[in-house]
């Protein structure tokens, strides 16, 4: 089952991420419901699969530099 949620929680990051519109990173951890860090270790997996994420201050969100299917 931690497997199953995890990949939820992955697939959740990715559709926020694609939509751009995350919020703060505390605001984007808060509403997956985990602590800032496990936000950017979760955003680091997706990296180790070839995703290339940065945020930005002006669109307050993350995004993906270059395009990526999870």
């Amino acid at each position: 089952m931690k497997l199953l949620k995890g990949l939820e929680r992955l697939e959740k990051i990715n559709h926020l991420i694609k939509k751009e519109c995350t919020g703060s990173p505390e605001d984007f951890a808060q509403n997956l419901g985990i602590s800032r860090g496990h936000l950017y270790r979760l955003i680091n997996v997706l990296n180790d699969y070839g995703s290339s994420i940065a945020y930005s201050r002006k669109l307050n969100s993350f995004y993906y530099q270059q395009p990526f299917n999870f």
